[in-house]
Formats: C-alpha cells, sequence, structure tokens
C-alpha cells in the first residue's frame, strides 16, 4: 500500500507540473488553469489518499495453541483463533471481534449464540473486555474464538463476552449447546466472525470448526479439533458474506 500511496503522489506532482508548464507555455488562461489545480488537488487529499491510507483488515486462522493445566488436576485447553492483520497504512482504531452466528454440521442455527462480541487473546471475564487499536503495515491481534477442554460435559467454551447481568438463553437439555453457558457438544459446528473498526471496512470469515470429543492427556498430543476457513456452507448462505 506504501507503493501504492507514493505513485498517486507521483501522478499528481506529475499533473501539477504538466499544468503549470501549460500556463507558463500556452496562451490558456492562468486563472482557469490554476482553478484546476486546484481542484485536483483538493479532490486528491480529501478523498482518494485518505482512501489509499486507510486501515485494511484481514481475517486469517492461526494455529491451534494448547495452554497446559495450571494445576496437577486439571487438563489441558486447547484454543482455537484468528489472527486479524491490519495491511492498511494508518492505525485501525477501537476493533471488536464479533461472533455472527453458529449453525450445527445440518445447517441449524443456534440463535442462542446471535451476536456476540469476542475476546480479544490474553483477555477474559477476569481481566475484563477492551477493543484494541491494531497498528498500521501488518500489525496484527489474536481474537480467540473458541477453547477446547478436556473433562467437561460440554467441551467446547465460546470465548464470548457476556457483561454482568446479560445471560443467554437457555438451551434444551438435548440440544448442541444446552442450559445457558456459552458451550457447545462435541461436534461440526460453522462460525460466521467478523472484525470490526470504527474506521475500516469490516473483514468477514465463515470457519469450520470439528471437535469430534477425542481429549488428549497432554498438549504434546495432537489437537482435538480440525479447524478451516471455508465458504459459506450451502443452505445457510446469506447474499452480505464475504470470504
Amino acid at each position: 500500500m506504501a507503493t501504492i500511496l507514493t505513485l498517486a503522489d507521483s501522478i499528481l506532482a506529475a499533473l501539477l507540473l504538466a499544468i503549470g508548464a501549460t500556463a507558463v507555455l500556452s496562451n490558456r488562461d492562468p486563472l482557469a488553469l490554476a482553478s484546476l489545480a486546484v481542484s485536483l488537488t483538493v479532490a486528491y487529499v480529501a478523498t482518494i489518499r485518505p482512501s489509499v491510507k486507510r486501515p485494511r483488515l484481514l481475517v486469517t486462522l492461526d494455529d491451534i495453541r494448547c495452554s497446559p493445566p495450571t494445576l496437577r488436576a486439571h487438563s489441558p485447553s486447547w484454543f482455537v483463533r484468528l489472527r486479524v492483520t491490519n495491511h492498511g497504512l494508518t492505525v485501525a482504531k477501537g476493533c471488536i471481534g464479533r461472533l455472527l452466528g453458529v449453525w450445527t454440521e445440518q445447517a441449524i442455527n443456534l440463535e442462542k449464540f446471535d451476536p456476540l462480541t469476542l475476546y480479544w487473546a490474553r483477555y477474559d471475564s477476569h481481566t475484563g473486555y477492551k477493543s484494541v487499536d491494531i497498528q498500521a503495515q501488518g500489525d496484527f491481534e489474536y481474537l480467540d474464538v473458541l477453547q477446547a477442554k478436556a473433562g467437561n460435559s460440554t467441551p467446547l467454551f465460546l470465548r464470548v463476552v457476556i457483561p454482568d447481568p446479560m445471560t443467554l438463553p437457555r438451551g434444551p437439555e438435548e440440544s448442541a449447546s444446552p442450559g445457558i453457558a456459552p458451550t457447545l457438544r462435541p461436534g461440526k459446528y460453522y462460525f460466521k466472525l467478523g472484525a470490526f473498526s470504527e474506521n475500516a471496512n469490516p473483514a468477514l470469515q465463515w470457519l469450520e470448526i470439528d471437535c469430534k470429543g477425542d481429549f488428549p492427556e497432554s498438549c504434546a498430543d495432537r489437537a482435538p479439533c480440525s479447524v478451516q476457513l471455508v465458504r459459506p456452507p450451502h443452505g445457510i448462505r446469506h447474499s452480505s458474506d464475504q470470504v
């Protein structure tokens, strides 16, 4: 993007030089040429340059990471997270991550989770939630989506912000997400996610997460889930989806 901005600046400078040369070498009205030069400069500074410099968010998939247990009797946790990168030339301000929907493998929408804010890595209910600024030219932050942990009846825990006194709707006991906790039974699910900023276009992605429930006892073992970015699955596509 820096190269494009330099090129755009150079093109404007060349146009202004050409207008100046025309004013000197021709009999055309210099006031009209000066007005043209001013108009081009104002249009460039007001619209084109800010558009080129604006933040540009890209959401990609990070490797599944394992967190060893802090106590001997506890189990390790695996975290599914996304990398949100700013490829623009200015800071992306007030960035938030949103869970926009969860669907089962049978394309059933779990309305319990529509929509919720996701925690950035290193934040949780103990530290509290806040948005982040992502610096320009390749800076990034990690966005947590899901924590998988052995030993729980519903071992897939969504890393969503639930501020007091808010509670989630209660899921039926036989459903993919029973009770009011932000949890899922083992299985395959499709997540629609988005990264948003005060001064950038949203970056949307679909994620397929498949956790069958075979949870290892150590971080040295393979991850219990497979994760991939996908196109909107058949049967749950929306006209506004972007991948």
